[in-house]
C-alpha cells in the first residue's frame, strides 16, 4: 500500500472528532472509495476565525493515491455535508 499525506482546508467543522466522522464516511463510500484507499487524521488545528481548520490526513491507497483522491472529491454522496477549501499533497 501507498502512503501520502494530504493538508486539507475545511470549514465547518470544528472539532477533530468531527472530522474523524467525515472520514469515516467517506472510508466506507461505495460509489468513491469500494475499499480503494484509506484515510485517517494525523493532526487537526482550528484556525483563528474559529470556522476554518486544517487536517493532516493521510490516504493509504493500492496503486495510484492521485486519481482516487480525484474521484473521491468530486463524489456527491460521501462528503456532501464537508465544506473542503482546498485539499494539497505534502511532500
Amino acid at each position: 500500500m501507498k502512503k501520502q499525506l494530504y493538508a486539507w482546508e475545511v470549514q465547518e467543522v470544528p472539532t477533530a472528532d468531527e472530522m474523524e466522522r467525515c472520514l469515516t464516511e467517506i472510508n466506507y463510500c461505495e460509489f468513491c472509495n469500494n475499499g480503494h484507499f484509506v484515510l485517517g487524521l494525523k493532526e487537526f488545528q482550528l484556525k483563528d476565525d474559529g470556522k476554518t481548520a486544517v487536517a493532516v490526513v493521510e490516504v493509504n491507497a493500492d496503486g495510484e493515491i492521485e486519481g482516487k483522491m480525484t474521484e473521491m472529491l468530486y463524489c456527491e454522496f460521501c462528503h456532501a455535508n464537508l465544506n473542503l477549501i482546498s485539499v494539497q499533497p505534502l511532500p
